[in-house]
């Protein structure tokens, strides 16, 4: 598992002083790519493993397991309580209608959407989920509004909604600076992430639930047959395409862009990335890309990737492949499909065509004409639906955080359980033996010297260290173990007061800091 530290604490090189080791020769020069390669290797470990499905029978079996797992992993789903919803605005269009829409996802757990409407043809409609990616303006991100406003010109219903820490959801929202304190929703995301982790959960349950809670509204509308209802999205977007359609039955169709790949690539090429969109465990027991499209099977599922995307095509190639062996042997070969186009991240008009046309074909059994219509685009200011632009500003609600706060509460006073679980989540294997160490030398200063060394915590992985031992009788004497975001390095702030109370300091460099920092050039 990726250190937290790595994760979250900021890698910054401690100032050159007489601790610091000499300039990086042999182990010293791997130190920074030691956790990388062996995050990587521990995966490749677990996804060998991974079971070959050889009937309908197992297919199913692993569907379920892997929806059940999904869901444990995000700490279970909430309760389903009334959505509360209201329209608070039209927006008028030549071929469509946009209604500015409010739900609660969790009571005074405020959702802020948009709902397209045809104006042509006979309803009920078929329907058009879609969650939304990172990109600015959320909801009116100029992308999001070309898909909605065709899908709903081709005589389909579509609803998007802003994703927690965008739009019109600021989490950190700052009403002096008019923005969220953290600037970017993927930096909202990271510590909305470490909040949810106290509780054991994911940031995943609340945006995996934002786009049930969606979903739910979508089929309660009279203008949508709730038989025909598909997912598709971008990026973020993808990813929650991906879950929704893995957890949702209700859903018939799912087209996820620029997210299918698979782990060993990913891992290769970029590594996680938002909190949302890594569920621990899972790796480790063996879950991959293709897992996602099992839990789908044998519904019609369109991969849409980009060959010059992050998310790397080579996996999401392999995933297509060995996801096509598997509904060729369910007899529904035609049902998946892989379009890639040469470009780059984002749902651009060759994936947006290719969603067009899926989604015609099985939710209205009809060809679509190929073409995405022009319409005027609207403002965000346009499509928002409070006055202020934030549901922070506009309503006494809850937030992640009071909502987790709630959480954390039931469980206060059990203190071993909480201890059980960071273990387990951990990975934590209790140690055993003594480690081996490789000195670097032994510093003397006055009243105390200071050794360095490196030991190997468990094979593959160095620690750099430093011990200092106030001068004296070397009789029993009280200890401190130091592990600073920083590095070990900030122990030299304290040392010398240490070293006056008599106390033994052992200093050290955790996975993704100081010299162990993940890109460092020490």
């Amino acid at each position: 598992m990726r250190s937290f530290l790595a994760l979250f604490f900021p890698l910054v090189l401690c100032a050159q002083s007489e601790l610091e080791f000499t300039k990086p020769i042999g182990e010293l020069r791997d130190l920074p790519q030691q956790l990388t390669l062996h995050l990587r290797a521990e995966a490749g470990k677990y996804l060998a493993k991974r079971p070959e499905l050889r009937s309908e029978a197992d297919v199913r079996a692993r569907a379920a397991a892997f929806r059940k797992q999904l869901i444990a992993n995000i700490g279970g789903l909430p309760e389903r309580t009334p959505l509360n919803a209201r329209t608070v605005g039209v927006i008028e269009r030549e071929h469509f209608r946009i209604e500015k829409i409010i739900f609660e996802s969790q009571p005074g757990f405020y959702v802020t959407a948009n709902l397209y409407l045809p104006k042509r043809g006979q309803g009920p409609y078929p329907a058009i989920l879609f969650p939304l990616g990172h990109e600015a303006g959320a909801k009116a991100h100029e992308a999001w509004q070309y898909v909605l406003g065709s899908f709903a010109t081709k005589g389909f219903v579509a609803l998007a909604w802003d994703p927690l820490g965008q739009g019109e959801r600021g989490q950190f929202y700052d009403p002096d600076l008019g923005a969220s304190r953290l600037i970017q929703s993927t930096r909202e995301h990271t510590m909305l992430g470490v909040q949810t982790l106290v509780t054991g959960e994911s940031l995943a349950r609340y945006t995996i639930w934002d786009g049930i809670r969606a979903l739910d509204y979508l089929v309660s509308r009279k203008e949508v047959d709730a038989a025909r209802v598909g997912v598709t999205g971008n990026s973020g977007g993808g990813t929650h395409t991906a879950y929704l359609a893995a957890i949702d039955d209700r859903l018939k169709v799912a087209a996820p862009s620029c997210y299918i790949t698979n782990w060993t690539r990913l891992l290769a090429q970029l590594g996680p990335q938002d909190a949302e969109q890594n569920l621990p465990p899972f790796l480790n027991l063996g879950f991959d890309f293709p897992d996602f499209l099992y839990a789908f099977a044998p519904k019609p599922y369109l991969v849409l990737s980009a060959i010059r995307d992050f998310f790397p095509i080579g996996g999401a190639r392999a995933t297509y492949g060995e996801a096509l062996r598997v509904y060729d042997s369910l007899g529904a070969a035609e049902k998946l499909k892989m379009v890639e186009a040469d470009d780059g991240h984002g749902y651009t008009l060759p994936r947006r065509l290719a969603a067009y046309a899926w989604m015609s074909k099985w939710l209205k059994g009809v060809e679509d004409d190929g073409v995405e219509p022009s319409f005027p685009l609207a403002t965000e200011a346009e499509l928002q639906c409070t006055k202020s632009g934030q549901v922070a500003l506009e309503f006494q609600g809850e937030s992640v955080f009071s909502l987790n706060q709630k959480r954390a509460n039931a469980v206060r006073g059990r203190a071993k359980d909480v201890v059980d679980a960071a273990r387990r989540m951990s990975g934590y294997v209790a140690p055993s033996g003594v480690p081996s160490v490789t000195p670097y030398g032994t510093i003397r200063r006055a009243g105390y010297r200071v050794e360095k060394f490196l030991y190997e915590s468990e094979p593959g992985i160095q620690i750099p260290a430093i011990l200092a031992i106030p001068d004296g009788d070397g009789g029993r004497r009280a200890a401190v173990v130091y592990a600073d975001g920083l590095g070990k390095g900030k122990a030299e702030e304290r040392l010398a007061a240490w070293m006056k109370e008599g106390r033994i300091v052992l200093a050290i460099d955790l996975r993704g800091a100081g010299r162990n920092g993940v890109g460092t050039d020490e």
